[in-house]
């Protein structure tokens, strides 16, 4: 186990591209792993504003711990999901998911990991059996498309935002660039 530096990561990126590996990774790092959304179903059922209360929620009771905590998927993940769905409205939704995300954040120290890859290889790798699988190429480049916004702004706005593009290396390198950003 390494010492770890940070008091939450959080893992982000499409459907596919790594995030929970890498998140079971961070586990044997000494990070304490936990999934930063609802549930699938419960994200279907949920309003918007429903998921983003939940999703902060659980970010609010991480703030306040000492644990150093790995979260597959967090708030972000929401924010991206409007974006992508509502491309007009993008703006609005990161400007108040970012607002919302800054207050609960209390000046923890954190970092957003972007995992990235090819539209093919998410949707390769995208469980078929998840209700909010994506399983086309399109809508595949749309999240992706909107990951990568996601990283721009958030690196504009002094957010510590990395990103890690998961195709094409293999697993072990893909775990050594992980490891050398948690740590």
């Amino acid at each position: 186990m390494i010492e770890t530096k940070l008091n939450l990561i959080f893992m982000e990126g499409p459907q596919g591209a790594g995030k929970t590996s890498a998140t079971e990774f961070a586990s044997t790092l000494g990070y304490t792993p936990v999934r930063g959304i609802p549930s699938g179903e419960k994200l279907i059922k949920n309003t918007t504003s429903q998921n983003w209360c939940q999703s902060l929620a659980i970010l609010e009771k991480l703030t306040n711990s000492n644990i150093p905590y790995v979260s597959d998927r967090s708030f972000w993940s929401l924010v991206v999901f409007k974006m992508r769905k509502q491309p007009n409205l993008a703006d609005e939704f990161y400007s108040t998911g970012s607002g919302m995300f800054r207050r609960r954040i209390n000046d923890i120290d954190h970092k957003v990991v972007i995992i990235l890859a090819t539209p093919e290889t998410c949707v390769s790798r995208a469980n078929p059996d998840s209700p909010v699988a994506i399983t086309n190429l399109s809508e595949s480049e749309q999240e992706i498309k909107a990951y990568n916004e996601l990283l721009i702004r958030l690196r504009s706005d002094g957010f510590k935002a990395h990103s890690i593009y998961n195709d094409g290396i293999s697993k072990s390198e893909f775990m050594e660039q992980i490891k050398n950003l948690l740590v």
